[in-house]
């Protein structure tokens, strides 16, 4: 069968769309399958079976030119599988209508939540008791796309009651199929310059800012440690201006988006991973560190099935518990207790397991 994927990143864009669909779309290649994959980028260049539309190209004729792009990529195709709900989703639930094509779309995370937060501190849970989505046309807009899907796909139980208790969404047409966690050999851990890394797109509801703030409050407590910034977003300059008022400043490092594989060794050589977000869902960037071997510093309400130790979940709004566990763990006996709890995890799931799935999913929903 041929199979569209419709995403709003794809790499070398980091995130969890981009790097779930490149893994996806290659593992269903190696099964038999085609596949086409349209997308946003700042990359120009088209490449086979990649569709790329400009970002520099204005909001509106954007959005036009990724539809025909994507009416163009269907022809032949079964599967139409969008990758988020607003800038992929619409255009492929509108193509899916025209074209008779079955419409199955993956939510990771909760778009309206994650651009209507701004400057309210609040959990997607806090957003939606609080009925403060109501008000806005996104959410109408989510929701049709929703229910014109043939089934959604999440990796979070956050998500899976989120949608069935305030969209709507019958039982039947959502599936829960958690984010893959492959086992991968740790690298000898190294003690001389130690790295806190944080990997993704930079926006309001990651809550960096509050990272920022708690490693500047023990970096000087602590020689030889760095934070690394790896992404890019619509928060870059409000950041970069947060750490430019910072004592500790020249510790703080921001960096470009990497391709994948590099990534993955700045993950490996890394001290610690923090996922500071004020809700995380199922963040592929918390497993990579844990598949190798990394200990994480996560928010509370993070929708992992994994049961952190206390030593390693933090409140996100709580910045002086943010540094007091960043503090902790540079005490090595608290920090190899953290590497011993890591190791002892199991193989919980693999990425053959997610394309045998999404196999099995497609396969008897034609």
């Amino acid at each position: 069968m041929k199979i569209v994927f419709a995403t709003g990143i794809y790499p070398p864009d980091i995130g969890g769309p981009a790097g779930y669909v490149f893994e996806i779309a290659k593992r269903l290649e190696y099964n038999g399958w085609f596949y086409e994959v349209v997308t946003y980028s700042d990359v120009t260049q088209n490449e086979s079976a990649i569709m790329r539309v400009s970002r520099s190209i204005p909001p509106g004729l954007r959005h036009l030119v990724y539809f025909f792009k994507l009416l163009f990529a269907c022809q032949g195709a079964e599967i139409i599988y969008a990758h988020d709900v607003m800038a992929a989703g619409v255009p492929a639930a509108i193509a899916a209508i025209i074209l008779g094509k079955k419409f199955f779309i993956r939510i990771g995370g909760d778009v309206l939540w994650e651009k209507e937060v701004k400057d309210q501190l609040l959990s997607v849970k806090e957003f939606y008791q609080q009925g403060i989505h109501k008000k806005y046309f996104t959410f109408k807009l989510c929701r049709w796309v929703m229910k014109n899907a043939h089934k959604i796909i999440v990796p979070s139980t956050i998500l899976l009651d989120l949608y069935k208790n305030y969209y709507g969404i019958g039982q039947d047409k959502l599936i829960f199929l958690r984010n893959p966690f492959p086992r991968v050999l740790p690298q000898e851990q190294s003690f001389g310059m130690r790295s806190i890394l944080f990997a993704g797109r930079l926006q309001r509801y990651k809550n960096i800012e509050t990272l920022l703030k708690a490693f500047s409050e023990i970096v000087f407590a602590s020689k030889g440690i760095e934070l690394n910034i790896i992404g890019d977003g619509p928060d870059r300059g409000r950041l970069n201006r947060i750490r430019e008022g910072l004592r500790a400043r020249e510790r703080i490092v921001f960096e470009t988006t990497l391709p994948h594989e590099e990534l993955l060794k700045r993950i490996a050589d890394c001290y610690l991973a923090v996922a500071p977000a004020l809700t995380e869902f199922s963040p592929n960037f918390a497993l990579e560190a844990l598949s190798a071997g990394k200990p994480i510093l996560i928010s509370r309400e993070n929708g992992l099935d994994i049961d952190f130790p206390e030593e390693l979940i933090f409140s996100p709004t709580d910045k002086n518990e943010l540094a007091i566990k960043l503090q902790d763990l540079f005490d090595l006996s608290i920090y190899r207790d953290a590497l011993r709890w890591v190791e002892r995890l199991p193989k919980l799931w693999s990425w053959d397991d997610v394309t045998r799935e999404h196999i099995r999913i497609f396969s008897k929903n034609q």
